[in-house]
């Protein structure tokens, strides 16, 4: 195991890794933003959901990212590829930790740019993972977005394919559960937008040489998401 990831495993015991504040400077850009689109034109970035007038909700989305970045809060000065990176969420803390940030969107690098302009972050923004230089990358997250991709595994190889080992790659994604999908009508969110659950796609990542090091579930006993952290050496 490498000395990134025996730190970063002490250090995912923190109990936040995001400041006061945090959340609110993009609750106003997204806000806007929501303001200026088409009615579900940004729901399969999440942006409703971080947003969202029921603070349960808003609260459950936001702990998923809180999830991800304790995984990786041990580690600073790395090159780290946000896959799916929607409107930047993560981009504030990777920038605070000193991280070369990469992000690819194919629908919100716009809104991604913006939050970067807003809070003046230097970043690398694409619309494709090809674009992006082979074994560059020494974290990859990919959170609630590989549900959404019909070509799972080919995605994947593209994540593999960027990956400078030893690499973290940390995702996120829902159980789709009886419990996840009363919760979505009941949020207000009616389209189907995944094609997969956070079990098959755990399962298509350790097809693919990664090894599973770390894993959260938001809640047992029955959770509506996994967290999870690889490592490929």
């Amino acid at each position: 195991m490498s000395t990134l990831m025996r730190t970063e495993t002490k250090m995912t015991r923190r109990k936040t890794v995001l400041g006061p504040g945090y959340r609110e400077q993009y609750l106003a850009l997204f806000r806007e933003a929501l303001s200026c689109a088409a009615r579900g034109e940004l729901d399969e970035v999440a942006i409703p959901s971080y947003t969202h007038p029921n603070p349960l909700i808003r609260w459950l989305f936001w702990r998923r990212i809180e999830m991800a970045l304790r995984m990786i809060s041990g580690a600073s000065g790395k090159a780290v590829l946000d896959f799916g990176c929607g409107g930047g969420v993560t981009f504030s803390y990777l920038a605070s930790k000193g991280h070369a940030i990469t992000g690819v969107d194919p629908l919100a690098v716009p809104l991604a740019r913006k939050s970067c302009d807003f809070m003046e972050l230097e970043s690398n923004l694409t619309e494709s993972i090809e674009t992006i230089p082979e074994q560059s990358q020494d974290i990859i997250l990919a959170l609630d977005v590989l549900e959404h991709i019909d070509d799972l595994d080919g995605t994947l190889a593209s994540l593999a394919r960027v990956a400078r080992r030893p690499c973290l790659l940390v995702i996120s994604g829902p159980t789709e559960n009886l419990l996840y999908r009363a919760g979505r009508r009941l949020a207000g969110f009616s389209g189907h937008y995944h094609v997969s659950n956070i079990y098959d796609i755990e399962t298509a990542v350790h097809r693919r040489g990664w090894l599973l090091d770390r894993s959260v579930s938001l809640y047992n006993p029955i959770p509506l998401f996994r967290v999870t952290r690889w490592w490929m050496g």
